[in-house]
């Protein structure tokens, strides 16, 4: 019947691809994250947000992995799991990327 547009398409596959990291440490650097997020498979980019005066984490980052499959195994076996003593939360993050590929232009 209808076809799919191919950039809501691509923008879905983008989207799941891109997790947030919600609840981190202070001290969480990317490197914390990289090692714990790798073993699911590539890593395009990992990014820890920080407070501009204090450089810590304000709790929260993204991990971006090349392959979809990854980042849900990463996300079922990590979700709540430690981090220097504490439990960090895991979900699909909202891009801008995603938004800007979903327009209908």
């Amino acid at each position: 019947t209808g076809t799919v547009n191919p950039k809501k398409r691509i923008a879905a596959l983008i989207h799941k691809c891109h997790s947030i990291v919600k609840d981190l440490h202070p001290n969480v650097t990317e490197n914390d994250l990289h090692a714990l997020f790798f073993p699911f498979g590539p890593i395009c980019t990992v990014k820890v947000c920080r407070d501009i005066r204090t450089k810590l984490s304000r709790g929260y980052g993204f991990v971006i992995f090349k392959c979809r499959h990854d980042a849900e195994n990463a996300l079922k076996a990590l979700k709540f799991s430690e981090l220097m003593g504490k439990p960090m939360n895991i979900m699909w993050a909202e891009d801008m990327t995603v938004k800007v590929l979903s327009r209908d232009d």
